[in-house]
């Protein structure tokens, strides 16, 4: 960042106006907020729903990227920011009232950031990679679902985790499988398939091989994980439903961090 851009940076984050847009968004209501020494422990997972329970915020050991996904709701692959965001640790754990809905927690997190971090960002749509399903030439080759739950109204299926490989047997639309299948993808996958309704699942994929005790893919040493990931699943769509998965580029929503310290303020 230039000299005068990072000037310019600092003028706004200390300004009035800045300060009085913090002051209208939702606060915790007692919050700690601490920079981890770089031989601290920390977890290099996604939060669980449990860090949102009780009224209490617990998340003792998260990179700033990790921060952000909670933030702003959007996965890693979707924020534009400085590479030390991912290496920089930080805990937080904060009190709300129990009742608190997890988009205002979300906001929440937001507020706590600018406030110790002068963190500011914004939306915007890039260009970016994405994953596109669509329907082979000759048509799905799951059936239509018959029935749905009656309890949830929507079609009942099941996520099956095993060492040999990860499967997803039920009924489902295309948008809830999407959900499923998408986890641990290095890009968004887009249904362009064009198919309404519920289908009849039965999805695996994944050689054990590649999986470790918990059923996760594992890297090698010539591909990375996510690249493992959607080898396997492009072919197990291809092969069990008719549907096809390709790479291509697109106009993506992402998430674009203009600036930030390293050290948080004490407040």
């Amino acid at each position: 960042m230039r000299c005068g851009s990072l000037i310019l940076l600092q003028l706004f984050l200390v300004s009035p106006g800045y300060s009085q847009l913090i002051e209208t968004q939702p606060h915790f209501e007692v919050a700690s907020f601490k920079l981890l020494a770089k031989d601290a422990p920390f977890d290099r997972g996604i939060p669980s729903w449990g860090a949102f329970y009780g009224g209490r915020v617990r998340l003792p050991g998260y990179s700033l990227t990790t921060l952000l996904t909670v933030a702003y709701d959007v996965k890693e692959y979707l924020i534009v920011r400085p590479a030390w965001m991912d290496t920089t640790y930080y805990s937080v754990l904060a009190t709300m009232p129990i009742s608190t809905p997890r988009k205002e927690v979300n906001l929440m997190l937001q507020t706590l950031l600018a406030e110790r971090l002068g963190l500011t960002a914004h939306r915007e749509e890039r260009q970016g990679s994405m994953y596109a399903l669509y329907v082979e030439p000759h048509g799905p080759k799951c059936p239509i679902a018959s029935g749905v739950d009656p309890e949830t109204k929507e079609p009942p299926f099941v996520v099956r985790n095993t060492g040999s490989a990860r499967r997803i047997i039920g009924n489902a639309t295309i948008a809830q499988l999407i959900r499923q299948i998408s986890i641990g993808l290095d890009a968004p996958l887009v249904d362009k398939t064009g198919l309404g309704g519920s289908y009849s699942i039965d999805l695996s994929w994944g050689p054990s091989e590649f999986r470790d005790a918990t059923g996760d893919a594992i890297a090698s040493p010539h591909f990375s994980r996510s690249a493992l990931l959607a080898t396997y699943l492009a072919e197990a769509l291809q092969k069990q439903l008719g549907l096809r998965m390709r790479a291509e580029k697109g106009a993506l929503e992402m998430v674009v961090v203009e600036g930030s310290r390293r050290e948080p303020i004490d407040q």
